[in-house]
């Protein structure tokens, strides 16, 4: 009778542990589609948008890359390029450098298809 009495506490304390067991088990997550996507560049805002600058000096443009939602996405390649760069040159990293006196030119930040733009103007 003593194991019998044994057998019926064992089963009544395990079998609440067994029922637990399946409550512990990790399910794999769903991940939604649109999710595993990183997000794309929607816009890329240029600061500053304009720029008064005498032959010979410099200023350092940036450029911010956001989401659709207009959330900052750190991080994105931009690439720099000047519509007149015998006017106003500009590097890899956005310095800008007025060569050339008395005219206005664009400069363009593009990242992933999207175009930021900032206007610098020479003074003589």
């Amino acid at each position: 009778r003593p194991m019998r009495r044994l057998s019926l506490f064992a089963s009544l304390i395990l079998l609440p542990v067994a029922a637990c067991a399946g409550d512990g088990v990790v399910q794999p997550a769903t991940v939604n589609p649109v999710q595993q996507q990183s997000s794309q560049v929607a816009t890329v805002v240029v600061t500053p948008e304009t720029v008064l600058l005498a032959v010979g000096d410099t200023v350092r443009l940036t450029a911010s890359t956001r989401d659709i939602s207009g959330s900052p996405l750190p991080g994105r390649v931009v690439t720099w390029s000047s519509d007149s760069p015998a006017v106003v040159s500009v590097s890899a990293t956005g310095l800008v450098t007025a060569l050339v006196g008395g005219r206005s030119v664009r400069i363009r930040a593009l990242s992933e298809g999207t175009t930021g733009l900032a206007t610098v103007t020479t003074g003589s």
